[in-house]
């Protein structure tokens, strides 16, 4: 099952897995009192409506994003993010996107972890942003993108 939880989580561009906690860690962290984190969740609609002040990251792969992205986001691959979170400023609200939802999730609550109080998961990512008819764009990246 860890084996197979590690591929997964390479497959998505988190390669370096340092350890996990399982379900009785999360027991003991209730039982002590400590709070669960949660992150904000925003839909397609709301990011396209809230774009003004807002930070849009796409952390999907450098493929995916050649081929169409939300203008004007800020690519950083999830596999990179631990090591260029610098490059994000930390007095704007930012909202996450992958493909569908789940790197986005990983990447909010890294973003968290980090000291960023307001960050959004966008649901249904970039493929609900598409399907809903939003602009994108397919311009590819010439190096990083920064914001």
């Amino acid at each position: 099952m860890l084996e197979r939880i590690v591929q997964s989580l390479r497959m998505i561009g988190l390669d370096r897995v340092g350890g996990y906690f399982g379900a009785e860690a999360l027991a003991l962290w209730r039982r002590e009192g400590r709070p669960d984190g949660q992150v904000a969740q925003l839909s397609v609609s709301d990011l396209a409506h809230k774009r003004g002040g807002l930070v849009v990251l796409d952390v999907r792969g450098r493929n995916e994003w050649d081929a169409g992205h939300i203008a004007g986001a800020v690519h950083i691959p999830l596999g990179e993010l631990p090591d260029r979170l610098s490059e994000l400023p930390q007095d704007q609200p930012v909202a996450v996107h992958c493909q569908g939802g789940g790197r986005s999730a990983i990447a909010a609550s890294l973003l968290q972890a980090a000291g960023l109080r307001d960050v959004s998961n966008v649901t249904g990512g970039f493929g609900e942003w598409s399907k809903s008819g939003l602009p994108t764009e397919n311009t590819p990246l010439r190096g990083r993108t920064t914001p």
